[in-house]
């Protein structure tokens, strides 16, 4: 519609009407010799109408993880299992911060493996984190571990376990001879959990950046943990400049908050360039989201069937 209303317009109406877009702030000229293309402001008018056509509200970009993957899996698996998903649709890296420091701790178990390693398994309300621990401890070391920390930690969140660990070691090492090593080691992996970052698919950058030095730039970005919390910590379509990151002028972000069991654990942020195409995207994000839903009225469903039969 646009462009037949534009292909009416005389050469030199459409030459006066860039030129206003232009003092606006809505277009820029790259080069003397060059076309015009949309600055941040421009692209921010563009994203809100097709947030507004799409009847999806910035910060509704949210997949329920526990729906699309076995809830006999970890939440970090799921969190696998959604990105997995976008990478089939979506072309560009992913970023993703985990936020599991607010979920709520159950109960937690220590198991002796065999060369060398302990697994923890900790069981909260909205799902399981597993993960190994170096060192070779008896299971009658881990029972008693495990024990102790359940007895203070049931019903507490994983950050409160984390932030409150070392004060505890003081009050149980005494009894306990491998409490001090074996919780050292739980915190350095726990750690990992509650703060972690990560990028899928960096290598994706060059398919959409030609120039080299901002490849290096961006790169600096999402290698690095508090910038990539930093630029998440934004909900919707971050474009250019909006991000805070002078490395990411040019580059926008689609960030998308993931649940399990109703608690928001970890940020998903699809990087491209400005010019990248936001109706394809949003509209494939959206898809994926509709799918969420309808795999979660459908698992309702067969749950209430079952319940009746």
């Amino acid at each position: 519609m646009f462009a037949k209303a534009i292909a009416n317009k005389s050469p030199a109406t459409i030459r006066n009407d860039l030129k206003i877009l232009e003092e606006l702030g809505y277009l820029k000229q790259l080069h003397t010799s060059g076309g015009r293309v949309p600055t941040t402001k421009g692209y921010r008018i563009y994203v809100n109408h097709l947030f507004s056509t799409l009847q999806l509200n910035s910060g509704e970009l949210a997949v329920a993880a526990d729906r699309i993957a076995s809830r006999t899996a970890t939440i970090p698996q799921l969190i696998e299992e959604v990105c997995k998903k976008i990478e089939t649709q979506i072309d560009y890296p992913i970023l993703v911060k985990q936020n599991y420091g607010q979920l709520i701790i159950e109960e937690l178990r220590l198991l002796n493996l065999l060369e060398g390693n302990t697994l923890c398994l900790i069981r909260t309300l909205s799902g399981s984190i597993q993960f190994n621990i170096i060192g070779n401890y008896s299971q009658s070391e881990c029972d008693d571990v495990s024990s102790a920390l359940n007895s203070h930690f049931k019903q507490k969140t994983l950050a409160e376990m984390f932030e409150n660990l070392n004060g505890h070691i003081n009050e149980i090492k005494k009894e306990l001879k491998s409490f001090t090593k074996l919780c050292k080691n739980l915190a350095e992996n726990l750690e990992s959990f509650i703060d972690g970052s990560n990028t899928r698919g960096a290598v994706k950058l060059l398919s959409h950046h030609e120039n080299l030095e901002q490849i290096k730039d961006i790169t600096k970005i999402i290698e690095n943990k508090e910038k990539v919390e930093e630029v998440l910590s934004k909900s919707g379509v971050i474009i250019g400049n909006e991000s805070g990151q002078v490395e990411l002028e040019g580059s926008s972000i689609i960030s998308i908050d993931c649940e399990v069991g109703g608690k928001n654990v970890a940020k998903l942020g699809i990087l491209g360039p400005e010019r990248m195409d936001y109706k394809k995207l949003l509209t494939a994000l959206f898809a994926l989201v509709s799918q969420t839903e309808s795999a979660m009225q459908l698992q309702e469903t067969k749950k209430l069937k079952e319940k009746k039969e």
